[in-house]
């Protein structure tokens, strides 16, 4: 067993890892993005599958911006 110890590919990490929360968000919002990209390729190809892809984000940002507007047009 100490053999195998001494043949590791990989050093072994500690078991707590600190991590940025906001940079693992945002690349798992990209990761997502191309999921969706991906599965609309096969549906449509490539150039039809970013314009719909990019339409969805519009749509995500245009839900936000109005809810910032909102507040303002109750004053």
């Amino acid at each position: 067993m100490s053999e195998d110890k001494n043949h590791l590919l990989v050093d072994e990490q500690p078991d707590l890892v600190s991590t940025d929360i906001i940079t693992e968000l945002k690349s798992g919002i990209y990761n997502l993005f191309v999921a969706l990209f991906n599965h609309q390729i096969a549906l449509h190809g490539p150039e039809k599958a970013l314009e719909l892809s990019i339409h969805y984000l519009k749509n995500i940002i245009a839900n936000f911006e109005n809810a910032l507007q909102q507040p303002d047009e109750e004053k």
